[in-house]
């Protein structure tokens, strides 16, 4: 996306408390690959040739841990701690160990308005020697290359906060998409949410005060082939995993998925045919079919 000095949303901490449920979650649900270092309380999961994108530590959170930035080059890292700077954003510069823990070339952190741990970063560790080894059969494979790893959300009352900092800091585009009045079972309140992108993909982030009692709302997934929603539909439903939306189309970025619980509570949406960002304000009420709402997390 022209004028975003972030390029992609990189990766993922998650804190859990249960890393075996975890891993069965990630390898036999999502077909996510499982690698683990033995004797640790930390695995990864890989989607594609990146050696880790998303990162699990067995720590009882069972929310978000850090999200990572990717920045072109060491220039645009650069040019990302002259905007903290301005900005007056207390920022840490990682060591050469704490970078080569993440896989990367270079890593500052700091904490967005939501309190959320952001890490920007360069040169992320690659290996297209080491072809990514779904934990299950599957169709197709995930779409990440330019688009990063998919999007997440944020449950926090300071979206408009948090907007405006990913715009000052990061160069990324958004504003407000959607606004509903949910369901009694839902919560029944109205909610607005902020979308925000930094490549093709329609949104990498969002924010809303969504009253969840975790940062982390969800997370999504998409998957090159529709095959692929469908069969996690069919292990989720057989595994009696909640369901909280089933399967629909959204307004804004199009794609056709269906959300459902973790092991650590909060929602992973699972989805094919992403939208690109189409660099335009617009806002909608309503998916464009589907997404009942079923109960659950």
């Amino acid at each position: 996306m022209a004028g975003s000095l972030a390029t992609e949303l990189g990766y993922l901490g998650i804190g859990v408390s249960d890393l075996c449920a975890w891993k069965a979650f990630a390898s036999e649900v999502l077909g996510l690959e499982v690698t683990q270092a033995e004797g640790t309380r930390r695995c990864a999961l890989r989607m594609d040739y990146w050696a880790e994108r998303i990162i699990l530590i067995e720590n009882g959170e069972d929310d978000i841990s850090f999200a990572g930035w990717r920045v072109a080059d060491e220039e645009a890292f650069e040019i990302a701690q002259e905007r903290l700077l301005k900005a007056g954003i207390s920022y840490e510069i990682a060591s050469q160990s704490q970078a080569a823990e993440r896989g990367v070339l270079g890593l500052v952190t700091l904490h967005d308005p939501a309190g959320v741990k952001t890490e920007i970063f360069f040169g992320p560790h690659i290996e297209p020697a080491l072809p990514f080894h779904p934990g299950r059969r599957m169709h197709g494979g995930f779409v990440t290359g330019e688009a990063g790893l998919g999007h997440f959300v944020i449950d926090t009352p300071k979206a408009k906060e948090c907007e405006d900092f990913y715009r000052r800091i990061l160069g990324m585009r958004g504003s407000l998409e959607f606004e509903r009045q949910l369901p009694l079972e839902a919560g029944g309140k109205r909610i607005s949410m902020r979308f925000m992108s930094c490549n093709a993909r329609q949104h990498s982030i969002a924010f809303g005060d969504l009253g969840g009692g975790k940062r982390l709302s969800h997370m999504m997934t998409e998957v090159s082939r529709l095959e692929d929603v469908g069969l996690a539909r069919d292990i989720v439903k057989r595994r009696a995993i909640p369901v909280f939306l089933d399967i629909g189309q959204h307004h804004n970025d199009r794609v056709v998925s269906f959300y459902f619980q973790t092991p650590s509570g909060w929602l992973w949406e699972y989805g094919w045919g992403v939208a690109a960002a189409s660099g335009q304000a617009e806002w909608g009420e309503a998916p464009i079919w589907g997404h009942e709402h079923m109960g659950g997390a």
